[in-house]
């Protein structure tokens, strides 16, 4: 047998003039960017404006699908079921979801959290903060 792998420390570092984000007040290490930094527009033959994320209306409002916006050639890729192309919240790429689970009794146990906007409404880093004690 080995030894068990060291463990991961996340501490609230004070903010840096050095990092490209604004830092906000969180349990955990995190930073968090200006809102409109996650909504991604695209423009398609300089006409079609699409809006899309995966991120929620609740933290960015402007992914906030408006009904009449396909008049103004605007169009919506989020989450959202009023999506005009809802996004499923998983990626197929990403993650093999017929793969047989893991043996968890012969697994390395841990656990990361990456977090890219904090001071969440549902505070979640509150959760985080909670597991680290």
């Amino acid at each position: 047998g080995g030894s068990d792998p060291p463990p991961i420390r996340i501490s609230a570092d004070p903010p840096s003039q050095s990092k490209p984000f604004s830092k906000f007040p969180c349990n955990v290490n995190c930073e968090r960017n200006d809102a409109s930094m996650n909504v991604n527009n695209k423009l398609i033959e300089g006409k079609w404006k699409f809006k899309y994320s995966m991120e929620s209306s609740g933290y960015y409002p402007d992914l906030e699908v408006k009904p009449m916006d396909y008049k103004f050639d605007t169009y919506y890729a989020t989450t959202s079921f009023q999506s005009d192309i809802p996004l499923p919240y998983f990626s197929w790429a990403e993650y093999d979801i017929q793969k047989p689970p893991i043996n968890y009794t012969n697994a390395i146990k841990g656990a990361s959290f990456i977090a890219k906007n904090c001071a969440s409404n549902n505070h979640r880093e509150d959760v985080v903060k909670n597991l680290t004690k």
